[in-house]
C-alpha cells in the first residue's frame, strides 16, 4: 500500500525577538490509498498531533508568568470606595459590613447606609457601642444574615431612657415587648415600683397596666421604651425592679437593602451608599462603583 500525506508545519513568531512560536501542522492524506498500511498514516498524524501539543505548552509556559504580572499590577489599582468598604472588626464583634460604619478606622460614611444611628464606636477589646435617639447602646450580637442586633442600655444612672423613634431604619423584633414609663407622675410619688435618674431628679414610674396610664396630670411626661421579653416578665411579676428591667438586652431590626445587597456581593461588590445622594445603594467594585453589582470583562478562552 502507498500512502501519501501532505504534511504543513508553519511556525507563527509572536514575540519581536522570535524566540516563542506557535507551531500549527495540518495534514492532507493523498486521495489514492492502497489496503493494509493505515498505520504508517496513523503514526504520521500522532507526530502531527504531538507538535500541536508543545507549541500550545510552550506558548502557555510563556504566557502564564505574563498573566500573574498583568493581574497582580491590576490588583494594585483597585477602585478606593473597594478597598474603604473591606469588612472590619469592631470592639469584640468581627467581620461588620454595609449598613454599619465608623469614623475610626478608615470606613467613611459611604461604605454603610449613611444614617448616624449606623455608625459604630469601636474600641480594642471593649464592646461596640452605638447611639439612638441620643442614648448610647452596647451591642452584643449582630447578625448580619437576619438583620438584627442584641442591644442593651449603658448609662442608666446618668441618663433618663428616651423613646426610640421608631423608623423604616430601626424597629423592635418580635422578641422586645413595649413598656411606657411615667416621668414625675406626682400621684405615683414613692412607689414601689418608681425609679429615679439623674437628670434633674426625675422620677420615673412604669405603667404595667393601660388604666394607670391616666393617674398623672398633665405636667408628667410618658415616654414608650423597648425591653426583652424576660426583663419584661419579671416586671410584670415583681421579681425584678424597674432599673433592672431597663438594662436587660433586647433585640431590634435594622434596614438594609437585603437582596440587592446580596447580588452586589455575590458578583464581588462591596453594598455601600451614593456619596451625593444617601442612602441610594450603590456595589463598589474593584474598577468602579456600579448601582447593583460588578460587571466582569469576559476573557478569551484556550482550546486544546
Amino acid at each position: 500500500m502507498t500512502v501519501t500525506v501532505t504534511v504543513t508545519l508553519r511556525c507563527i513568531p509572536v514575540s519581536t525577538d522570535e524566540t516563542l512560536y506557535i507551531i500549527l501542522a495540518t495534514t492532507t492524506p493523498n486521495i489514492k490509498m492502497y489496503h493494509g498500511d493505515h498505520k504508517y498514516k496513523n503514526l504520521l498524524e500522532s507526530k502531527v498531533q504531538q507538535s500541536r501539543r508543545h507549541g500550545c505548552l510552550l506558548f502557555l509556559f510563556y504566557l502564564i508568568p505574563f498573566i500573574t504580572i498583568f493581574q497582580l499590577s491590576y490588583a494594585h489599582d483597585d477602585d478606593i470606595h473597594f478597598i474603604s468598604c473591606a469588612p472590619f472588626d469592631c470592639g469584640n464583634l468581627p467581620n461588620i459590613s454595609y449598613s454599619f460604619w465608623t469614623d475610626q478606622q478608615y470606613r467613611p460614611s459611604y461604605c454603610g447606609y449613611g444614617d448616624e444611628g449606623f455608625k459604630l464606636k469601636c474600641m480594642q477589646n471593649q464592646p461596640t457601642v452605638m447611639t439612638l435617639a441620643s442614648q448610647h447602646f452596647q451591642v452584643l450580637r449582630l447578625n448580619q444574615s437576619r438583620d438584627s442586633l442584641t442591644i442593651k442600655r449603658v448609662e442608666l444612672n446618668s441618663t433618663c431612657p428616651q423613646q426610640i423613634l421608631i423608623t423604616n431604619l430601626f424597629n423592635y423584633s418580635e422578641t422586645a415587648e413595649n413598656i411606657i414609663l411615667l416621668y414625675d407622675c406626682r400621684s405615683r410619688g414613692g412607689s414601689n415600683y418608681s425609679f429615679s435618674c439623674r437628670k434633674g431628679g426625675r422620677e420615673m414610674f412604669p405603667v404595667l397596666f393601660k388604666e394607670d396610664e391616666n393617674d398623672c396630670d398633665e405636667s408628667s411626661e410618658k415616654v414608650e421604651i423597648p425591653v426583652g421579653k424576660k426583663a419584661f416578665d419579671n416586671l410584670m411579676s415583681g421579681t425584678s425592679a424597674v432599673n433592672e428591667s431597663l438594662i436587660e438586652p433586647f433585640d431590634m431590626r435594622y434596614f438594609s437593602y437585603g437582596v440587592y445587597c446580596k447580588l452586589c456581593r455575590h458578583s464581588g461588590g462591596r453594598c455601600g451608599s451614593n456619596e451625593s445622594l444617601h442612602p441610594v445603594l450603590l456595589c463598589y467594585c474593584r474598577d468602579r462603583p456600579h448601582r447593583l453589582k460588578c460587571q466582569h470583562a469576559h476573557g478569551m478562552p484556550c482550546f486544546f
